[in-house]
């Protein structure tokens, strides 16, 4: 079949353009990631301007995904940005609307504005502009009822409240996906009936919802306080067509005794579940803890309350469970010496079909001078021997992982392919525990022994009395990403070159896409920043070297 006739089968032409499909569009997406997907949009924007038989198989891949909502409405010859404010010089003429159409029902995915690669980026890209009130109001019109997008099936963020209700047109019937973001000053008491109303005209776009995400500001039961009503949050979680919902995400939850969002969590039927708990009693969960929850849910993370995190996890983790992250936050309130006991209640739910298992504390061990050392929380993982991806993000844990917390569990987790001990907050070398720290050569052990590790993070680096090139052997091992927190930042170069060819002979697969897209700017650790850069000069030297 000639190439003429294969274009002229348009299920065919779409198989052919499929190939250069961008993909979806996710947060923790990587910059090489997006450079590859930049170049498919293009390749495919110049393949629909080649002929009439590409131009319409070509648009409904490129516009299958959209990055920014922006991107979509500027279609539109009368939809301009003025002062930062997105707004229609005029009304939308027939024929425009008619064109709108046609890529509108293209859409399956639509972000409000392209996440990031790094999250501390946000604090250096423009804002996006903002969109009038007036735009969804002329768009209401001319949709009648319908939605913007009628085919939309991920929607990332909804932002909406109940002072601008006009982008509720963008929840489509056919949502599998939808994350909601609301303004609090938008939502006044809990009798605000149009509030109320928000909520009852997004219900149609949960009918087929499989994952649902829900931001920090809206209180989905109960509340004290000034900041936000229960009304939209009871609304959300007590409307009957959610039945197909298999993904909540809450990123903040109020639990007082007078309600019971247990038990609409557990008539979901959910495989995964994240919330934060911010209040927490103990009659709120039932004496009864056979949760239909524990036959179900796969993927449970809890955040916030250490004595709701810990009662959270008895109440719904189960034998379905593959995936366990516990965040304990407020820690100053609790005495020290009782933190290893909850993990050690939180680790006696790990089963054989957990695989995954992520512990975060958030404490400042400077207000009393204690800390608690890693190894207080390894301990109760090192029987489970099943384990392939184990991580410990500290808050203010400087010196807490030594060279014998690694040597001690080297043996411990042979399947090992994610491991993290990662100091979320370390913004400043201190030297006090650098002695102890793991060495170079405790990493070649530890790598030795885990073949399929693909992800180590470690707190500090010992680069005293570093060995010789020689000292090392070259393991070829195929770890892809290598962090260390926190680096002194006063090591001279040649230091940190010796450094990075000792690394380079264990790991000489790693990926540095950050440091190759120049992203590593605005990273916290300036001296691993170099000898990321070391490392991706001497792959690509290699590389070089190979090729000729």
């Amino acid at each position: 079949m000639s190439a003429t006739h294969v274009f002229r089968c348009e299920e065919l032409a779409m198989e052919i353009f499929s190939h250069l499909a961008p993909g979806p569009l996710r947060k923790t997406d990587t910059p090489q990631y997006r450079y590859h997907r930049a170049q498919r949009r293009t390749a495919l924007a110049r393949a629909a301007r080649v002929c009439r038989a590409w131009e319409v198989p070509a648009l409904n891949v490129l516009w299958k995904v959209v990055d920014e909502i922006f991107d979509l409405l500027l279609i539109l010859p009368s939809m301009t940005i003025f002062d930062s404010v997105c707004v229609f010089s005029r009304d939308i003429t027939p024929a425009e609307w008619e064109r709108f159409q046609q890529y509108a029902i293209r859409v399956r995915e639509l972000h409000w504005q392209a996440p990031p690669t790094d999250p501390r980026l946000r604090e250096v890209e423009p804002e996006s502009p903002s969109i009038s009130q007036t735009v969804w109001l002329i768009f209401s019109k001319w949709c009648q009822g319908r939605a913007l997008c009628p085919r939309l099936q991920y929607l990332a963020p909804l932002l909406i409240s109940s002072l601008d209700p006009g982008p509720v047109i963008l929840a489509s019937p056919t949502l599998r996906h939808l994350e909601i973001t609301t303004d609090v000053t938008g939502l006044r008491t809990s009798q605000d009936y149009e509030t109320k109303s928000l909520f009852s005209h997004l219900a149609p776009a949960f009918a087929s919802l499989e994952s649902l995400v829900v931001d920090s500001q809206i209180v989905m039961h109960g509340f004290t306080g000034a900041l936000a009503p229960p009304a939209s949050g009871v609304a959300l979680l007590h409307l009957d067509n959610l039945n197909s919902l298999k993904h909540l995400e809450i990123d903040s939850i109020h639990l007082p005794v007078s309600d019971d969002p247990v038990r609409a969590l557990e008539a979901m039927g959910l495989h995964s579940l994240t919330l934060t708990i911010e209040e927490y009693d103990d009659e709120l969960f039932p004496i009864d803890s056979n949760s239909p929850l524990r036959n179900t849910l796969r993927k449970l993370c809890v955040k916030g309350d250490p004595h709701g995190v810990v009662k959270m996890v008895d109440y719904a983790a189960g034998p379905a469970l593959e995936i366990l992250d516990v965040r304990l936050s407020a820690l100053e309130h609790v005495p020290l010496t009782d933190i290893p006991g909850m993990f050690e209640k939180i680790a006696a739910h790990i089963s054989l079909r957990v695989h995954h298992i992520s512990l975060g504390l958030s404490y400042d061990r400077n207000a009393s001078g204690e800390h608690l050392a890693a190894r207080h929380f390894l301990h109760p993982l090192l029987p489970k021997a099943h384990l392939t991806h184990i991580a410990l993000l500290y808050d203010h844990a400087y010196g807490s992982f030594s060279h014998k917390d690694l040597v001690r569990v080297i043996n411990a987790w042979p399947k090992l392919s994610v491991f993290r001990i990662e100091d979320t907050l370390s913004q400043h070398f201190q030297d006090g525990g650098v002695h102890t720290a793991p060495r170079i050569a405790d990493l070649a052990r530890f790598a030795k022994r885990h073949p399929e590790l693909r992800y180590l993070v470690i707190p500090t680096l010992n680069h005293h009395l570093l060995p010789p090139v020689g000292k090392i052997p070259k393991l070829d091992h195929k770890l892809e990403i290598l962090r260390v927190c926190t680096l002194n930042e006063h090591l001279n170069y040649a230091s940190l070159f010796n450094i990075a060819l000792l690394l380079d002979r264990l790991f000489p697969e790693l990926d540095l896409c950050v440091s190759r897209s120049g992203g590593t700017v605005l990273r916290r650790e300036p001296s691993w920043v170099k000898v990321e850069q070391t490392l991706l000069a001497l792959q690509s030297g290699r590389e070089g070297a190979h090729r000729s």
